[in-house]
């Protein structure tokens, strides 16, 4: 029998930051051939959300899931205005108990 290598894939967790390095990396590996020769992937997180992602809504095909991705990324995640929405009241009542900020006493 020949010596064929098992090539494997982890992703990192890391929510967003994760799902976004993951989609870069499959683009990487893709583009080079690597992708090709996977036999096994695993992920944790944000990389989860990049494969389920990659397998449903892009139907396998990268470019489709980054493009999908990217049409519904209205704000970078480090704009403050993100800090505003997420530690508004109404926000909080719908599912966030403190915030990435704690109200000052």
């Amino acid at each position: 029998p020949r010596d064929i290598p098992i090539v494997t894939v982890a992703g990192s967790g890391g929510g967003y930051r994760a799902m976004v390095n993951t989609l870069g990396n499959v683009k990487g590996m893709k583009e080079t051939g690597v992708w090709d020769v996977v036999s096994y992937v695993s992920a944790v997180s944000g990389s989860c959300w990049a494969i389920n992602l990659l397998y449903s809504i892009g139907e396998g095909r990268i470019e489709q899931t980054i493009q999908h991705v990217k049409s519904r990324i209205v704000t970078p995640f480090l704009d403050p205005t993100t800090i505003d929405i997420l530690t508004n009241k109404d926000t909080k009542e719908v599912g966030l108990p403190c915030g990435i900020l704690r109200p000052e006493n």
